[in-house]
């Protein structure tokens, strides 16, 4: 008759672990969940929508729309061509204004059939007025940033300058977007869809700015 083992803990549970080490791991503290860093473009679109005073819920639309920058990209640029349009008017600014009206109708009705930037681009005389210091010489990259980088107000900056500054900011950005549309490309286009929601932004506030200036 062949013995019996006997039914032991040892031999039943073959990853017994010693009380002692068991205690140490209980006591041992939990490591925290790593926080992913935040990239040099995120900062930049937080400190964009502080500067903008952008209320919670455009924050959110804002940061969907930067995911994806050429979805709706028609809507976009339409978006962004008459609100620069409608800031020209209220600025004295009719030549800028009728070029953002014309150019908003021809770039938007159909983006499969889109003009050359030769046919519709801006006067050179009023577009070398626009052109910001910070951008001059730079490659299209650069525009994308001096965007976001956009305030309301620098620091000791009068009100009526800081208006102007902003307005041509905003006709800028309308040509831009529109030069980076006809140039037919996805990273154009992806651009071009960048600068647009961003722009929609400043337009905005800077015509309520200039309606509250009278």
């Amino acid at each position: 008759m062949l013995r019996r083992r006997a039914m032991t803990t040892d031999t039943h549970d073959p990853v017994r672990i010693p009380a002692g080490q068991a205690r140490a791991l209980r006591e041992r503290p939990r490591r925290a969940r790593s926080v992913p860093l935040r990239s040099a473009w995120d900062r930049a679109v937080v400190d964009f929508c502080a500067a903008w005073d952008l209320s919670r819920a455009e924050r959110v639309i804002l940061a969907l729309t930067l995911r994806t920058p050429t979805r709706h990209l028609d809507m976009l640029v339409r978006e962004l061509l008459v609100e620069a349009g409608g800031l020209a008017l209220e600025t004295a600014r009719p030549d800028e204004a009728a070029w953002c009206y014309a150019t908003c109708e021809l770039v938007t009705s159909d983006l499969g059939d889109l003009p050359s930037w030769d046919d519709i681009t801006m006067e050179r005389p009023l577009l070398d007025a626009l052109v910001p210091p910070a951008v001059q010489g730079r490659g299209p990259e650069s525009l994308v940033w001096w965007c976001v980088r956009l305030v309301p107000a620098s620091r000791d900056e009068a009100p009526d300058p800081a208006r102007r500054r902003v307005t041509a900011a905003v006709l800028y950005l309308a040509v831009a977007v529109a030069r980076a549309l006809t140039a037919d490309d996805e990273k154009s286009r992806e651009r071009a869809g960048i600068l647009a929601a961003l722009g929609v932004v400043v337009a905005r506030r800077a015509r309520d700015t200039a309606a509250a200036a009278g």
